[in-house]
């Protein structure tokens, strides 16, 4: 086992200061709780689909049988609210043909949902793995627990975990394929993720063809470091059935990951104010698409700028980071329609 970084060892001692703990225990229980946290989140997501398959899917096939609304130039079919927006259990077929089906809140994707990849999926690599993302939404984006099949990479890989604002963010179970078994994975990463990547402590297993584990990279616990784009093995797996075999504690307390990690992933996104927030900038945004969309077949010059403009607000809000983001944004739409106002007097 190599050296513990005295931050974990100080972290432990402030959780626990009466009992008298070894650095090797610490590794242990830490990753215990690895373990244990992903056998948590594997359960709360298992629900989260089940409940899709018996309540949503079911119900979003029938529509399939109604006449179609446009939607902002996409084909809509399913419940509808005054003014014929998608509100509610419903599909969506976009222009590029890939597919929503799920739910719905003023137009936007809200609640749980599949998205499937049928147009921008990765022909060239994987002709015959459609991508996917199933789970919870939140104003239009992945947010929440859900899984996904990725195949923009060469090797495909399936994760599982939480999601904010359409990248991974959160706790969660990455493992990418390439065995001739796909159902033996050859890297899995459990742990913390920031934008994508793996943050501080994580388990990554090397898997061979058979299962057992690669002779290196070596498998363990890890030390992740985002900036430095570093990793330190800090506990070496002997074997697979080293890992295979530590049980999972019950409890759902995680003390050392909620002060080793929680600490620094937690922002003003995460608030229910700042969400609040963000869910009404999506529907004012949102609602200024769909009110201009009949001028924007055609449009050119300035018209076709002011449009441009729209585009450009509308993918920055994936970049919204407090609230200050979001109030000069929701500005900016009554900015916007203002301008839109006035091209059409001229």
């Amino acid at each position: 086992m190599r050296k513990i970084t005295f931050v974990l060892i100080l972290i432990i001692m402030t959780t626990n200061p009466i009992k008298e703990v070894s650095s090797e225990q610490i590794v242990q229980d830490l990753i215990i709780e690895i373990k244990s946290k992903k056998f948590q989140i594997d359960k709360e997501l298992d629900k989260i689909i089940s409940d899709y398959k018996k309540r949503i899917e079911i119900k979003s096939k029938k529509y399939l049988e109604n006449n179609p609304t446009n939607y902002i130039g996409n084909t809509y079919k399913g419940e509808l609210k005054e003014e014929n927006i998608p509100h509610g259990i419903g599909n969506i077929l976009y222009q590029n043909e890939d597919m929503y089906s799920g739910e719905f809140f003023e137009t936007l994707r809200h609640g749980v949902g599949k998205y499937t990849y049928l147009g921008s999926m990765n022909h060239k690599d994987h002709p015959f793995s459609i991508g996917y993302y199933i789970g919870e939404w939140y104003a239009d984006a992945n947010e929440g627990l859900g899984e996904s099949l990725i195949t923009k990479w060469e090797n495909l890989s399936i994760y599982r975990g939480n999601w904010a604002v359409n990248r991974i963010n959160g706790f969660g179970y990455y493992h990418m394929l390439g065995h001739k078994d796909n159902k033996i994975p050859k890297i899995e990463l459990i742990g913390y993720f920031v934008n994508d990547q793996g943050f501080k402590y994580m388990i990554e297993i090397n898997r061979k063809e058979n299962g057992q584990l690669e002779d290196y990279p070596p498998s363990g616990l890890y030390e992740f470091n985002v900036e430095q784009g570093t990793k330190t093995p800090i506990y070496e797996f002997k074997t697979i059935e080293e890992w295979d075999n530590i049980k999972i504690s019950k409890s759902n307390s995680y003390p050392i990951l909620e002060k080793l990690v929680e600490p620094y992933i937690i922002d003003e996104t995460q608030t229910k104010e700042f969400k609040d927030a963000k869910l009404e900038f999506s529907i004012l945004l949102t609602k200024l698409q769909i009110d201009t969309s009949d001028y924007g077949y055609d449009a050119s010059g300035d018209l076709l700028e002011w449009f441009q403009k729209v585009n450009e607000l509308n993918r920055g809000s994936f970049a919204f980071s407090n609230l200050s983001d979001i109030k000069k944004g929701t500005q900016r739409i009554k900015e916007l329609k203002k301008e839109f106002e006035l091209l059409k007097k001229n």
